[in-house]
């Protein structure tokens, strides 16, 4: 949209590096892996079996060494042998020791299966590691991983900056794009082409790519086989990428960001050799750990943004302690970082003490010549049965009544899958309700990558808490005109020209108390009631069915004095009390029958919507069926087969008069069980 902020380039080389490299591509098990000569694969016995066309690869962002034509295994072992000459522990490569190394190393997956996974040479690998491993090998990574990320800036990112979707999305929605078009073109650059064409000049058997769902949509249908489990490491660290963008300039977490952000891609080897930036180092170590562990990463930041304590981890692993406003943090490798006292410092992890007490807080000290220095004590962490019931993050893939519950959430707050169908509550996080979570999050501010976090379900469950508050307090006046009118009279209720409901002929005589309490209240009015989605498919018209009349017998002539004696059945008469669900349900279907009508307002008032709760109408043209959905709690979805003719409206009318029946005798029963209750109390 134009005037909309959008990510500058050192945020977009910003996410290509860390979103992407650090997060999914350079981190193993949470420990950093830039540095080491991997292999997308696995080995047995010697044999290589690599993953697709994969080979060998080093960096933050895994620059495969097969897919350059030799380029990279050139310089690496050119690299290689001007330190080896430094060096006097390795030895030099010989010409042809090059020349067999730069093949090895430069194989794809096709060529290493068609060499029976033969493995390169075990001093070859040794050598490699160690030079890797030192500062000269260090620098050399780095430098490929900026030449990368400068390639994916300015061969993809680049080019989506101009599409459609990229142009209609929020900041945070571009930070997903940018990193879903990213990681696409770093693992397979073909893959990435595609997905940036297809967003720039979409063809003819693609629909336009207009929004972050269709990128998202198109991206898990197209790519499957190099997007799967990648991707979703991704978008996890867009999280972290997003928090940390969206984060308070003034808080320690935000001015580390912005001081990493203004050279995302400064050298590690010089990081602390500035004397005008003394905390880089740390701001540096801290960002960079976020992103190899994103998960523990956004319990924490939500832990700091929250002020709380918080402890995740052990010393042997990934560390994540704050009181609220101070932390310690290390990562897999042991690299830490303190911010105590509103001192920043790096911390190696050999250097922490770690002491839980009974009470479950934690102490955390530096030791220093075998003497412990406190740094930070962190309180148990409050733990509700409500927090732990919500501490699994739902997904595409994933199953069970905790997604059903959601599934149910969602409907009652009228969210759809993305053609507008209704939700099934199957318990199955399909696209259907990855797309309805999308729509949540956009209207509530968050991350529309339609993943349900904890910040997420929480949202979703305020959300209906607040809505079921206000229908509630809507609901109050008709609540109390039922109330009275339910305690008239039969006869007088006629009388007065008024319905009357079918349970009140099961009560006893109505009082002239509660007549008069009745008349005095105002009549009911649906302005405060929520909005009404419009039907999103035509309903196929259906040959108006005639009432059926007895053979013999000729059809009784109009007689307007005739409407007053159904008026207590028949919701097509005024004072019924569902007349205005009928009237209502007219404007949604206007291609309806009136037998089709009050088929759906029995269904309606036997699901206990009315034209106060009705909140959408649909109609699976698929199945045939139309489906209707009501706010509040006591509310349950209708459902309507249109591949049967209609009942005639005696029947709809009596079903509805049968269920009111039904119901007042529940009530009848349970008020002479509290009238006996209450009678045993008294003795």
């Amino acid at each position: 949209m134009a005037g909309r902020k959008a990510l500058n380039a050192q945020e977009l080389r910003a996410i290509a590096y860390f979103a992407v490299g650090v997060a999914s591509e350079g981190t193993l098990r949470e420990k950093d892996v830039a540095a080491t000569l991997s292999f997308a694969g696995t080995r047995v016995n010697g044999k290589m079996d690599p993953m697709g066309n994969s080979g060998l690869s080093i960096g933050t962002l895994q620059k495969d060494l097969g897919q350059d034509k030799k380029k990279t295994a050139r310089e690496m072992v050119a690299a290689y042998r001007e330190w080896a000459a430094r060096s006097p522990d390795w030895p030099d490569l010989s010409d042809a020791d090059v020349v067999a190394s730069v093949a090895d190393l430069s194989r794809n997956g096709r060529a290493i299966r068609d060499q029976g996974g033969r493995d390169i040479d075990p001093s070859l690998q040794n050598q490699l590691s160690a030079f890797l491993a030192s500062k000269d090998g260090r620098n050399f990574v780095h430098a490929r991983d900026v030449d990368q990320v400068e390639h994916i800036r300015t061969h993809a990112l680049v080019e989506i900056v101009d599409s459609v979707a990229y142009k209609n999305a929020t900041v945070d929605e571009q930070i997903i794009i940018a990193t879903i078009v990213a990681k696409a073109f770093n693992q397979n650059q073909t893959a990435g082409k595609g997905l940036y064409s297809a967003m720039k000049a979409p063809h003819a058997r693609d629909r336009s790519l207009d929004t972050l769902d269709d990128v998202l949509s198109y991206a898990e249908s197209h790519h499957k086989r190099y997007l799967a489990s990648g991707r979703e490491h991704a978008l996890v660290g867009a999280k972290v990428f997003t928090r940390l963008h969206n984060a308070d300039e003034n808080s320690p977490i935000g001015r580390a960001w912005r001081e990493v952000l203004a050279n995302p891609l400064v050298r590690p080897t010089e990081i602390g050799a500035a004397p005008d930036r003394p905390d880089l180092a740390a701001h540096y170590t801290l960002i960079k750990n976020l992103f190899h562990a994103p998960k523990q990463a956004m319990a924490f930041l939500d832990a700091l943004e929250q002020g709380r304590p918080y402890h995740e981890g052990k010393i042997t692993g990934t560390g994540f302690y704050t009181d609220g406003t101070q932390f310690v943090q290390w990562n897999a490798d042991g690299k830490g970082v303190t911010f105590v006292e509103g001192q920043w410092a790096t911390v190696s992890r050999d250097e922490l003490g770690l002491t839980r007490a009974r009470d479950g807080s934690v102490d955390l000290a530096r030791v220093v010549e075998g003497e412990g220095q406190p740094l930070l004590h962190v309180e148990p962490a409050v733990r509700s049965v409500a927090a732990a019931a919500v501490e699994r993050a739902l997904r595409p893939g994933v199953r069970g009544d905790d997604v059903r519950q959601l599934q149910e959430q969602l409907m009652r707050l009228g969210y759809s899958d993305a053609q507008g169908r209704p939700l099934r509550a199957d318990g199955d996080y399909g696209p259907g309700t990855q797309a309805a979570v999308r729509a949540f999050q956009r209207e509530h501010d968050l991350v529309a990558d339609g993943l349900s976090g904890r910040q997420t379900l929480a949202s979703v469950r305020q959300a209906v808490h607040d809505r079921d508050a206000s229908i509630a307090a809507a609901h109050r006046p008709h609540d109390e005109v039922m109330a009275a009118y339910r305690a008239i009279d039969p006869v007088m209720g006629a009388a007065d020209g008024r319905s009357t409901p079918v349970e009140a002929r099961v009560e006893a005589q109505a009082t002239s108390e509660a007549m008069s309490t009745y008349q005095t209240l105002e009549p009911v009015t649906r302005t405060a009631a929520p909005p009404i989605a419009p039907v999103e498919s035509p309903l196929a018209r259906e040959p108006r069915e005639p009432v059926a009349i007895p053979a013999g017998r000729e059809a009784p002539a109009a007689d307007a004095s005739l409407a007053p004696r159904r008026a207590p059945f028949d919701p097509r008469h005024a004072d019924h009390p569902q007349n205005g669900l009928y009237e209502l349900l007219k404007t949604q279907l206007p291609d309806a029958s009136e037998n089709r009508l009050l088929q759906t307002t029995a269904a309606c008032h036997r699901s206990r919507i009315t034209a106060e709760n009705l909140s959408m109408v649909h109609i699976n043209e698929e199945t045939m069926t139309l489906h209707v959905f009501g706010h509040g709690p006591m509310t349950l979805p209708a459902r309507v087969d249109l591949n049967h003719p209609s009942p005639a409206p005696e029947q709809s009318v009596e079903r509805m008069a049968q269920f009111d029946l039904q119901q007042a005798q529940v009530l009848a029963e349970i008020q002479a069980q509290q009238a006996q209750m209450s009678r045993g109390m008294s003795r």
